[in-house]
């Protein structure tokens, strides 16, 4: 009994250590410019913006990862924003906000 128990803790463990790597490895998005300019999710374009009203605390969920060259840049959405236009950037200990290009 105490086998089986550690085996189903064991596999329990792997499951989820594999799904939050599978999370965490997501690229959804690539960035561009010389100054990290414009975000591109699939066919949507972001463009860099500054002098919000929103700050770090207003980070939201987690989305995925935009490529950079060699880096990764984390996206989440931003907490307040009820029309999905923004998202925040974070890279190293910096953070960007992207509004949707229309």
């Amino acid at each position: 009994m105490r086998k089986k128990t550690v085996l189903i803790v064991v596999l329990g463990i792997l499951v989820l250590v594999t799904a939050l790597y599978v999370r965490e490895s997501r690229v959804i998005g690539e960035i561009t410019g010389a100054e990290w300019d414009v975000l591109t999710i699939g066919e949507t374009e972001y463009r860099q913006i500054n002098g919000l009203d929103f700050t770090i605390a207003d980070k939201g969920k987690y989305l995925g990862k935009a490529k950079f060259n060699e880096s990764t840049v984390r996206l989440y959405s931003v907490k307040g924003d009820i029309e999905d236009k923004y998202i925040y950037a974070f890279w190293d200990w910096e953070g960007f906000f992207y509004v949707l290009n229309e």
